[in-house]
């Protein structure tokens, strides 16, 4: 798995950690299985879009921090950052917004988005 795919299973933990809850508990809360739970902390998952937001509701946070971490945990003075390209930051600060527009999306449109992404990133594999 990718790095980032880890380092939401690391932030998603501490969060749940952070809130005081077993993985069970936050599946309960989530609506989703303690087997996916552990699944997405150990790295070995990706969450869809729909995912997101039930574990963003789950633990009282928002995308936003859900995704990129507390103060959405690219802070500029962070050597990593630092030494990205102004493409990368640029990036960055579109999904950031994204995630911003994600967050008063209602379920319909999360779902709708969500198969679109999929499809995206799916050309091509197709061929």
């Amino acid at each position: 798995m990718a790095a980032s795919t880890h380092s939401f299973g690391r932030r998603l933990a501490r969060l749940r950690d952070k809130a005081g809850l077993t993985q069970e508990a936050l599946a309960e809360r989530a609506g989703l299985s303690r087997n996916f739970i552990g699944l997405l902390e150990a790295g070995r998952q990706t969450p869809s879009l729909d995912s997101l937001r039930s574990l963003q509701e789950a633990l009282g946070v928002d995308i936003e921090s859900l995704v990129t971490g507390p103060g959405s945990g690219m802070r500029e003075d962070t050597p990593a950052l630092a030494k990205q390209s102004e493409a990368n930051r640029r990036r960055v600060q579109k999904l950031q917004k994204l995630f911003r527009l994600l967050e008063r999306s209602s379920p319909r449109q999360m779902d709708t988005i969500d198969s679109v992404i999929r499809h995206i990133l799916n050309m091509g594999k197709e061929e």
